[in-house]
């Protein structure tokens, strides 16, 4: 039986490639037991524990053992929860037709269609007589047993349970004997005489203990704590109160006088709908039509109940019924026991099955009429009872007893009969050894005797070991915390079989659950996800559904192979239909065309997310704080030897450096500015950077070398030249030159005069002569080229271009820049600043830039170190990756369901059968069906109805809300799992069966369980006795696995409010455990109101309802409607009477529809919310001054409950679920001031009171970070972005926001460095919501206190951590802007615009898809569109979905083939004609 094989060796793995399910088991010297244990004891206990589940599961241990199916028409909080069918004739002949049926129809039921009514004589009657009656002995009763129960109370030892009932016990008999029964006896002979009458009343004494139920309801729910507080604190004033109200004769024939009023004149419409409020407003509550009954003297049991759905929508209720009867085997059970006991006789029950199964050959009195007879003998009835008789037929039985072939409909708890079968099964299937047998064996070992393998150290190892791109880059379609990630490493863990995780309010448990899901698809196994909430599993469902539907095609509907069994309608039939199927096929195959693109862009981005974080944390690990501190300690002894130089330093122009450049540009061209600038002014420097273009267009020109050949030309004489030149041609004579030398010598002094030089031989020259001659006029012709002969004459520019200056571009800025500097501003702060100075070696100028210098080295390699951090949208990456793991999941889920719809079509239309009929799958056929549906989502109470029981069906069984069900309610489930999860939270609420069940009926029969156990396994052990205690009922299955679990974790991360929200339950109810992680970036108004009524001094007539804060709370509901994007909301409320109140008024209100569909409003009591999350919650607390019995709903002290308090468990969980379910807002309304409530709502209600005045108070002055100084600078950047100009109405700016808090939340070994000031930045555009968090960081200000900070603290800027964080911080939706004086460059402003302009881009492109997706998603829809209007064919040979044009050919007589054209080719058309040739 795989796992559950006896172990007697060391396992070794079983399947080496098989990483999830090779659990090796504990080794045999960690045995607890004696392994000779005989099948024999074995089985006798595994029965007796049975048995006792059993028992537990049909009676719920009610102190009156009774079965807990009974019929009634209100219950213990007068809820209708029955009608009569016989009420109303024309619907009782209605339903004897469709129980007639072999194929009964669904049927509707409108207003006043069916209904009861009674003359107003009769009612007048009925009050009449209920006047007349004398309740004067109520006083000396209620006195009595008031003084009885006082004296037993001032008993310190006394047992507090066993005196509240036998006090309620003895209540309830006074009320029947001085009130119900003289009533019944004076108002049954009224209905008597009227027609038709006895049909509704003729067993009116049946309804004795339905009125006295109804006569002490108020009192019976206050009576435990008021019995409670009396022991405890010997103060009787809440209990004598409660006498009071007993003896009040008044109120108890008022009572009376509503009850018969709303019996004898009602319309059946009204009171399904009616059923229906209670139905929605109750948990696990199903809707029963019942078929005969048998009546004892206090109880009326139903024979045979039918499940049925009923629905109310557009003013039309629609019913229709499941393929089950049950047959209430437990009250044949119990009745024949009564006979037996008063007979002395054993008598044996004829019903064998408590499930029969309909088919469409049988009808649902065919199924009750074959086990009928058999009964009516069993219960020795005298007279014949049919029950498809249209009148009632009635027969008396032994002991009194009665049977009926009576209709009515029932509202009750869910039914546990198909666990109830399994433990039967178990119980018959043991003898003589077994497969069962070996599997509860194995069960004894693994549960009783052996100490579990811990894997958590190897789980928090591998999660320590792994490094941030592990950790941050994984394969799942959704986003995933520390947390979760482990629970997946724990399943895949060869040790692990049984993993326990805690789920506080709002921390992910579905999104787990969800993610678990997907892992187990992806690797080819199967799961099986079980809960007892229907919300519970449908937002598991939900977010299967919104994950695949990421990558389905647009526009089109895709039915998800994600099976759902025991949900109203299953949707297999709809899973499994031949156009859902093809659909899948569709999308399959166009997987398939892209699935190396696919394969390519997986690998891409994967690597590409990788290379990022790793390139981050590298860069970042890089920057070493202490060089940061180095260059501040550089600068701080700096700016102390220069006093006043700090300004220089600052603003858009940095003196300093300015000067530095200048300063190397001057000593590169030393020669040249010494030659140019060394004794001149500023303006020659000045002319010179104006003339620069002028000067680089002449540089290495003919011109230029000749002006450097001629430095000293007069540019004044050049003009002379002409003549000169043809002076030394006029000297020229027959003979050349030779006899011209005085006329030469002339021409020489000339030249010297004009160039500067001594030409010796001028004729030699006088083509440079020649062309020196129009120098001036080339100058003036370059000036006038770029339009600068305004600035100056040629003169500056034939210096400049002799002395040949020569600057690159950024030599030019440089000059530029120190050309721009304020010289007032440095001679004020005693700094030289001209060329002169720059010029002199070892000069008090050039000595501190220097010292600048190296300053400025080591800031601008802290700048290019920040630099080279990697600026990557994480978000968009890790979105677009987890897009493709959910087309990956997709594919996988597809493929299975269309191989199994198309390859074993058979089986699927039976298996299609069979879930119809909700009848149990055989096993081979079950197996089947979990190879088509890796994951099965059920209800605890459905599962076993279609699910085998069998070892080892499911890989994986989780169990969600796991602390509401009972190790009885979950063994059958744990015998069907090789692993299995259990997902809970013990601090919310536990499980209402065990809590209300009797504590000696329980002790009872777990002793006998006990003694079994003790006498034929422990043998005395006391260690296993203790273990042992684990079986007992009371216990949840996640307590029961505190024992065997491998591994154990609890979900830290708050996913749903912000931090005031939760912080009650974090501070009171986990430590301050919980992890929050949404960020408030809204005013505290916004997320915590208080609303009073107007009237404090007002007395509500209905007790427990407040009407103004009704009509405050629909005054806030119009509110709302008015807002663009409306939030959901929910209301709640301690009591359900006031819970009833809201749904009437609400459901009468002119909005009442759009209350529903815009704000998907609902009521909800503290008992009833869990699971439960609105973004509005609205609490309406009804106490006030005259009337509070909140106190009896929640405990008296929050932090602490007395332990003999009576469910005060409960009344402390339900503080914790009550005020843990709001997301956005929480919004309170009170009738009194919070001063003025007591107990433990008192100090609930101003604890958030604090958080909102806290919230709200201003810092002081003395409260900003005095480190922090640039905080106000910052703001001011922030305020100077055209961002903020353009969205200014839009967005919200909170300062000194604390992220370190925040961070520390996440991770508690965070330590938040002092220098960092934070902003968060709230924009909303288009209601889509960006948030960005700005860290700046003020390292200046730190390093100033070197015990703040230093390398042993702050090693480097940026470690991997530091990226792991910011990355989890961007996937919860808020993105990071690291700044800091070394990445802001010289515009601080125009950086920050661009870093949120870039991240607001990042955002609006988030929801792109990424390529390969967007192609799948448009042809899968364009190829399911054009299948369907046939635009398009499937080609028979190549499988593609192609236009229908690509199937044309002329030569067939349809025009078009079922091959395509490029399958075809040239040589099939060359074929083709060949063929017609012939």
């Amino acid at each position: 039986m795989g796992i559950f094989k006896k172990n007697t060796t060391e396992n070794t793995p079983s399947d080496s490639d098989d990483i999830f399910f090779d659990n090796r088991r504990q080794k045999p010297e960690e045995k607890l037991v004696k392994t000779d244990q005989s099948s024999e004891a074995l089985s006798r206990f595994v029965k007796k524990l049975s048995g006792y589940y059993c028992q537990f599961l049909e009676t719920d241990f009610k102190k009156g053992r009774e079965p807990k199916r009974k019929f009634a028409n209100k219950d213990s909080s007068n809820r209708k929860i029955g009608i009569r069918a016989s009420k109303y004739p024309q619907f009782q002949a209605l339903l004897n037709k469709k129980f007639s049926e072999e194929k009964p129809t669904a049927f509707k039921i409108k207003p006043r269609q069916y209904k009861s009514n009674l003359s107003l004589v009769v009612k007048e009657s009925i009050n009449a007589s209920i006047d007349t009656l004398d309740m004067s002995p109520l006083e000396d009763d209620f006195s009595k047993i008031y003084d009885g129960v006082s004296k037993k109370l001032l008993v310190k030892e006394v047992n507090v349970e066993e005196v509240l009932e036998d006090l309620i016990t003895s209540i309830r008999y006074i009320i029947d004997q001085r009130i119900v029964s003289p009533v019944i006896e004076i108002v049954a002979p009224i209905f008597e005489k009227q027609t038709n009458a006895s049909i509704a009343f003729d067993q009116l004494e049946s309804y004795t203990d339905e009125i006295t139920t109804i006569l002490m309801i108020n009192s019976e729910t206050m009576l435990p704590t008021s019995v409670a507080e009396f022991h405890s604190k010997k103060e009787g004033k809440a209990l004598n109160a409660i006498f009071s109200g007993l003896k009040d004769i008044d109120s108890h024939k008022d009572a009376l006088k509503a009850y018969f009023e709303d019996f004898v004149s009602s319309d059946i419409f009204t009171e399904f709908r009616e059923l229906i409020v209670t139905e929605k407003l109750s948990e696990n509550m199903q809707f029963y039509f019942n078929i005969g009954e048998v009546r004892t003297s206090k109880s009326i049991f139903p024979l045979y109940s039918i499940p049925a759905n009923v629905n109310i929508d557009k003013g039309e209720i629609t019913i229709s019924f499941d393929t089950q009867v049950y047959a209430n085997k437990k009250a044949i059970d119990f009745v024949i026991g009564n006979i037996s006991k008063e007979q002395n006789v054993k008598g044996t029950n004829p019903i064998s099955d408590r499930i029969f199964y309909k088919t469409d050959l049988n009808s649902y009195f065919d199924l009750a009429n074959k086990t009928f007879h058999n009964i009516l003998v069993s219960l020795q009835v005298n007279g014949d009872v049919l029950l498809n008789e249209g009148n009632k037929m009635l027969g008396k039985g032994a002991t009194g007893i009665t049977i009926t072939n009576e209709l009515t409909i029932s509202l009750a708890d869910k039914s546990d009969e198909s666990i109830v079968n399994d433990y039967e099964a178990m119980m018959t299937g043991l003898d003589g050894g077994g497969p069962l047998l070996a599997v509860f064996s194995n069960i004894i070992d693994n549960f009783l005797t052996s100490n579990p393998i811990s894997i958590e150290k190897e789980i928090d190892n591998e999660w320590i070991d792994s490094d941030v791109t592990e950790r941050l880059v994984f394969q799942s379609p959704l986003p995933l915390a520390e947390e979760q990630r482990k629970i997946l490493s724990a399943i895949r863990n060869r040790e692990s079989k049984f993993i326990s995780v805690e789920g506080p309010p709002g921390t992910g448990k579905s999104h787990t659950i969800a993610a678990i899901a997907f892992e187990m698809i992806l690797n080819g196994k199967n799961i099986l996800i079980l809960s007892d909430k229907k919300e519970a599993l449908n937002v598991v469902e939900n977010k299967i559904e919104q994950v695949l539907g990421k990558v389905r095609a647009k526009d089109t509907s895709f039915v998800n192979p994600i099976l759902r069994l025991g949900k109203t309608g299953s949707n297999y039939s709809n899973i499994i239909k031949k156009a859902s199927i093809e659909k899948l096929k569709i999308a399959q195959r166009s997987f398939s065309h892209e699935k190396a693109n696919f394969d390519s862009e997986f690998d891409t981005i994967q690597k590409q997310l990788k290379s990022d974080i790793q390139g981050s944390a590298v860069t970042g690990s890089a920057i070493e704080i202490d060089k940061i501190g180095e260059f501040y300690n550089i600068e701080a002894e700096f700016l102390d030897k220069y006093p006043g130089i700090e300004s220089l330093l600052g603003g858009e122009i940095n003196y300093l450096e300015a000067l530095k450049l200048m300063q190397n540009l001057v000593e590169k061209h030393r020669p040249e500015f010494a030659d140019l600038f060394a004794s001149a002014n500023e303006t020659k420097l000045a002319l010179f950077r104006e003339l620069y273009p002028a000067i680089k267009a002449s540089l290495d020109e003919p011109l230029q070398k000749l002006l450097k050949k001629y430095p000293k030309i007069n540019i004044d004489k050049v003009e002379n030249l002409p003549s000169t030149v043809e002076a030394i041609h006029n000297a020229k004579g027959v003979f050349g030159y030779l006899f011209s030398k005085n006329k030469l010598t002339d021409i020489t002094i000339e030249l010297q005069d004009i160039l500067g030089v001594n030409i010796v031989k001028p004729q030699d020259k006088i083509t440079e002569i020649a062309e020196l001659s129009s120098l001036k006029d080339d100058l003036t012709s370059i000036l006038k080229q770029y339009a600068l002969e305004h600035i100056a004459n040629v003169k500056p520019l034939k210096e400049f271009l002799i002395a040949d200056l020569r600057l690159n571009d950024e030599e030019i800025v440089i000059l530029n820049d120190y050309l721009n500097l304020d010289k007032n501003i440095l001679s004020k702060s005693s700094i030289p600043s001209s060329i002169t100075d720059l010029l002199v070696a070892g000069g008090s100028l050039v000595k501190l830039l220097d010292e600048f210098s190296v300053l400025n080295t080591i800031e601008s390699k802290l700048k290019q170190d920040f630099s080279e951090i990697p600026d990557f949208d994480y978000l968009k990456n890790k979105t677009h990756f987890e897009e493709l793991n959910s087309q990956l999941l997709a594919n996988k889920i597809d493929e299975r369901v269309i191989n199994f719809a198309t390859d074993r079509r058979a089986d699927a239309k039976e298996l299609e059968k069979i879930i119809r009929s909700k009848a149990k799958f055989p096993t081979d056929r079950f197996d089947v069906l979990k190879q088509a549906f890796p994951c099965i989502i059920a209800g605890l109470r459905d599962f076993a109805e279609y699910i085998p029981l069998e070892a080892d069906m499911f890989d994986l069984v989780i169990i969600d809300e796991a602390s509401q069900v009972s190790i009885a309610q979950a063994l059958p489930a744990i015998l069907r799992a090789k692993k299995m999860i259990v997902m809970g939270d013990r601090k919310q609420y536990s499980n209402v069966k065990t809590s209300t069940a009797s504590k000696e009926l329980n002790q009872g029969y777990f002793d006998s369980v006990r003694k079994e156990f003790e006498e034929g396994i422990a043998h005395g052990d006391v260690g296993l006795m203790t273990r042992f205690g684990s079986f007992n009922i009371t216990n949840s299955v996640m307590d029961f696995f505190e024992m065997v679990s491998n591994f154990q974790i609890q979900l830290r991360k708050h996913f749903r409010g912000y931090p005031e929200m939760i912080s009650f339950s974090s501070e009171y109810f986990y430590d301050n455990f919980l992890q929050v992680l949404k960020i408030r970036g809204k005013p505290i108004e916004d997320v915590i109101e208080f609303i009073e009524v107007d009237d404090f001094e007002r007395i509500e007539t209905t007790k427990n309802t407040s009407l103004q804060e009704a009509e405050k709370i629909i005054d806030e509901l119009s509110k709302l409607l008015l807002q663009e994007n409306p939030p959901s909301v929910g209301i709640i409320t301690p009591f359900s009477a006031q819970q009833k109140f809201l749904s009437i008024m609400i459901s009468e209100h002119e909005d009442a529809i759009e209350f529903q569909n815009k704000l998907k409003l609902a009521i909800f009591t503290f008992d009833t919310c869990q699971g439960e999350e609105r973004d509005v919650i609205m609490y309406s607390m009804v106490g006030n001054r005259h009337a509070d019995g909140l106190n009896y709903i929640f405990p008296l002290n929050i932090r602490g409950l007395p332990e003999d308090e009576i469910d005060g468990k409960i009344r402390f969980q339900r503080l914790n679920v009550g005020f843990s379910r709001g997301k956005e807002k929480l919004v309170f309304f009170i009738s009194k001031p919070i001063s003025e409530f007591k107990g433990s709502i008192g100090q609930a209600l101003r604890h958030y009171k604090k958080k909102l005045d806290y919230a709200k108070t201003p810092p002081a002055d003395d409260s900003v970070d005095k480190n922090s100084p640039m905080e106000k600078k910052l703001l001011n950047w922030i305020q100077e972005t055209s961002i903020y100009t353009k969205y200014s109405d839009s967005l919200e700016i909170v300062p000194q926001f604390e992220l370190g808090k925040y961070l520390k939340s996440i991770d508690p070994s965070y330590q938040h460095p002092y220098y960092k000031v934070d902003f968060l930045i709230r924009l909303t555009v288009q209601s889509e919501i960006y948030q960005f968090i700005i860290e700046y960081d003020g390292f200046r200000y730190h390093f100033q206190d070197s015990e703040e900070v230093n390398s042993l603290n702050w090693r480097t800027y940026l470690t991997p951590e530091d990226v792991e964080r910011e990355c989890i911080l961007e996937s919860y939706g808020y993105k990071m802007i690291r700044i800091n004086r070394f990445n802001m460059g010289s515009d601080p402003v125009s950086s920050l615009d661009k870093k949120l302009s870039d991240l607001i881009g990042e955002y609006a492109n988030l929801k792109k898809k990424g390529e390969t997706i967007s192609r799948l998603q448009f042809k899968t829809s364009e190829n399911i569109e054009g299948l369907k209007e046939k635009t398009h064919k499937e080609c028979r040979d190549c499988k593609i979905i192609k236009p229908i044009l690509n199937f044309y050919d002329s030569n067939l007589v349809s025009r078009y083939g079922l091959i395509c054209n490029d399958c075809k080719g040239p040589s099939y058309k060359s074929h083709k004609r060949r063929r017609r040739r012939r």
